[in-house]
């Protein structure tokens, strides 16, 4: 055991000597003694759980037995979704926009000439505006 330090010796001793000083028994009269065990007694039944027949008792759990199906739910739930959804797609998704959705797709065959495709653009654009002002 570790070496007593000195103010606990001197806390010791200090106790000691309060405990001849006292005017009082350091044990209580048998009388009193009684009188506090009967009235801790009586408290603590007070305060025990009154035994109830085995379905009453499983009728009075029922909101922790909801509570706690549903908590399982939940987190069966999330576990689902956190383990069985892909990660990493390889379309990244924005949260306004999903630039790779808006952007024009390219072909790799070259335009044939840039004045047809020009007139026919324009004639294009210029049907969809009639169109979309009916």
């Amino acid at each position: 055991m570790e070496s007593e330090r000195p103010i606990e010796k001197l806390l010791r001793a200090y106790a000691t000597k309060r405990r001849e000083r006292a005017d009082f028994p350091s044990e209580p009269h048998p009388a009193s003694r009684k009188l506090l065990q009967d009235e801790v007694a009586r408290r603590l039944r007070q305060n025990a759980p009154q035994s109830s027949p085995g379905w009453w008792s499983a009728v009075a759990a029922w909101p922790r037995l909801v509570w706690g199906t549903g908590f399982g739910v939940v987190l069966v739930v999330a576990a689902g979704l956190v383990l069985l959804l892909p990660r990493g797609g390889k379309e990244p998704t924005l949260l306004v926009r999903n630039d790779q959705l808006l952007a024009p797709t390219r072909s790799l065959r070259p335009a044939p000439s840039s004045a047809p495709a020009d007139k026919d653009m324009a004639g294009a654009v210029n049907r969809r505006q009639e169109a979309e002002k009916f």
